[in-house]
């Protein structure tokens, strides 16, 4: 069974992440990372890369004890640790069969 299957379509239908083939996948997969881009992207301006690097520093945060930045993203409530370890689990296993 693959990883996408185990959850119950309901749940999938109330999260909008239904998607019933791998086409549809990637379109919404490529569709994020444009919104992505766009976000992190302007006109071109004097400053170069500062419209980049202001878009990146909304997503950065410097840990208090090691003042190092670490990265942060929100994530929806439908992103939990339990579906990204099933998923990448069923990712590997998928990669690993051999054809």
């Amino acid at each position: 069974m693959l990883a996408s299957q185990s959850a119950t379509p309901n749940v999938h239908a109330q999260f909008g992440w239904l998607v019933p083939d791998a086409k549809q996948a990637a379109a919404k997969f490529l569709e994020a990372g444009l919104t992505l881009l766009e976000s992190l992207s302007s006109p071109s301006s004097a400053d170069g890369f500062g419209p980049i690097e202001r878009g990146l520093s909304t997503l950065l945060r410097t840990d208090a004890e090691t003042r190092r930045s670490s990265l942060e993203i929100p994530l929806p409530e439908s992103v939990t640790a339990k579906r990204l370890a099933r998923v990448i689990s069923g990712l590997l296993v998928n990669l690993a069969r051999p054809y």
